[in-house]
């Protein structure tokens, strides 16, 4: 009985003593910083991302920095149209998800055709409830 009066005191005290005790613990806001390793124009906020021609498809990629081993999501408004098996079948340019390493630091391909040459593409990559997203423009050489 008198474990019981003890333990109960104990918990009255945590109960008055705590201000929320039994909120749910909630992670603070992780940043995420996107970029590329190609020109940046700052008239159009841009960068400029080099096509070759002479090429059906390239890649390029965004690199980002976060905390470490953080998963971030990807996606695009811009969609690349191929044939399978006799269906067109679209896919966003940049997809799935990628893991930063033990310094925060991560890369993730997107991919390009032919009908993307000066047009302006846009990327998004989110991490918890945090997005960002950067632009460019893909120029033929």
């Amino acid at each position: 009985m008198n474990v019981i009066i003890r333990l109960s005191i104990l918990f009255m005290i945590c109960l008055v003593s705590c201000t929320e005790p039994f909120s749910s613990v909630s992670s603070p806001d992780v940043g995420l910083e996107l970029y590329m390793n190609n020109q940046y124009d700052e008239e159009c906020g841009c960068y400029i991302v080099e096509y070759p021609t002479d090429s059906e498809s390239h890649y390029t990629a965004v690199e980002y920095n976060t905390e470490p081993i953080t998963r971030v999501f990807w996606d695009s408004d811009d969609y690349y149209t191929f044939i399978y098996w006799g269906r067109e079948t679209s896919y966003p340019i940049i997809t799935n998800s990628t893991y930063s390493d033990e310094y925060g630091d991560g890369k993730q391909l997107i991919y390009l055709y032919k009908d993307f040459i000066d047009d302006t593409l846009s990327i998004y990559g989110c991490v918890s409830d945090e997005c960002e997203g950067l632009s460019f423009i893909v120029k033929g050489v």
